[in-house]
């Protein structure tokens, strides 16, 4: 579906929906002035939400960690929201925080689907390492410093995402997706220091299916000539071929293309709910 620059989007707020244009962020909230909000992000296939119920448990979690409240009742503000704005397939934000005088804020915003260029799925995306990570790794939230001055840093370098590295030199995740490699027909992603991402839980058990091989396990900065294949995974990107490493070449394999095949399968099969 094409969307036009024209069409107006709906949000909510505290118990009401408004358009988004006309929406003032209060000055107080402590999600934008302090980077104190638990952060999830949604998208609707044909009008549904995709793996919601595990998008929601993982805010919870946030939440939990945050000491920010969760309200019960998201589901149904989710679901009034996707009827409101009348679009199929539409990125969904939703903001837990709180402002100054410790009111809860509940926010959620809707909006087109930006994906990546059609060409990085055909030959993939060059990325490069940084010695950056994220605060709070198991947890998303609206604190991304380090993921803005990583990509920042990368755009430098003609590469289009960053992957971050911890102080051992494991190759953890990208800025906003998380990291897969193949080695000798093995497919690793990091188990530690991530955010566990629902597309990278739906691969892993896509993988089990095909009767891959995979480990949740440490991926080694020395190790970047030996990996075979490698591919970001995400709500909005799914499964995005990696071509390029700093200056290691990646090429696009067998394994990622049979998780894609199996992906789109998954899409096309599934009434949208959940898998795992």
């Amino acid at each position: 579906m094409t969307y036009s620059i024209f069409m107006q989007f709906f949000c909510y707020h505290n118990g009401t929906f408004v358009l988004q244009n006309s929406f003032g962020i209060p000055s107080s909230l402590l999600g934008f002035t302090r980077g104190y909000a638990a952060f999830e992000l949604i998208r609707t296939y044909d009008f549904t939400p995709f793996y919601l119920q595990e998008h929601l448990k993982r805010l919870e979690n946030s939440a939990k960690t945050f000491l920010l409240e969760f309200p019960s009742h998201l589901e149904e503000i989710i679901d009034r929201l996707i009827k409101k704005n009348n679009h199929p397939n539409v990125v969904i934000r939703i903001y837990l925080s709180e402002d100054e005088s410790g009111k809860s804020h509940v926010i959620l915003f809707s909006e087109p689907i930006v994906f990546p260029d059609k060409k990085f799925y055909e030959k993939g995306m060059p990325v490069v390492t940084t010695s950056y990570t994220r605060t709070f790794p198991l947890v998303k939230s609206t604190c991304y410093l380090s993921a803005i001055i990583a990509l920042k840093e990368a755009a430098l370098q003609n590469a289009e995402d960053a992957l971050f590295t911890n102080g051992e030199g494991h190759l953890l995740e990208f800025t906003k997706s998380n990291f897969f490699a193949v080695v000798q027909g093995t497919l690793y992603t990091p188990k530690e220091g991530v955010l566990f991402g629902i597309t990278r839980a739906i691969v892993i058990e896509l993988a089990k299916q095909l009767c891959l091989d995979v480990k949740e396990d440490v991926i080694h900065k020395k190790d970047l000539p030996f990996i075979e294949e490698a591919f970001s995974t995400s709500t909005i990107r799914e499964i995005l071929p990696i071509s390029k490493i700093d200056q290691t070449e990646i090429r696009l394999g067998p394994i990622t293309k049979k998780l894609q095949s199996a992906f789109l399968t998954l899409k096309s099969n599934l009434k949208i709910d959940c898998l795992l």
